[in-house]
């Protein structure tokens, strides 16, 4: 199952921090955080195919 994380884009420069802040550290613009979703693919799933492949030793 892919777990969410939540980052915070600024929407006048693009920085972009795992925490919402008031003031962007980049361009000092205030209140110009957006909140943002992603999904990341546990460790365990990418590795899957890999595994799945030749198994020469």
């Amino acid at each position: 199952m892919a777990k969410t994380t939540t980052i915070y884009i600024c929407q006048k420069c693009g920085h972009q921090i795992p925490k919402w802040m008031g003031k962007c550290p980049e361009c000092l613009a205030w209140n110009s955080f957006v909140e943002e979703a992603l999904r990341r693919e546990p460790p365990s799933a990418r590795n899957t195919r890999r595994s799945e492949g030749s198994s020469s030793l």
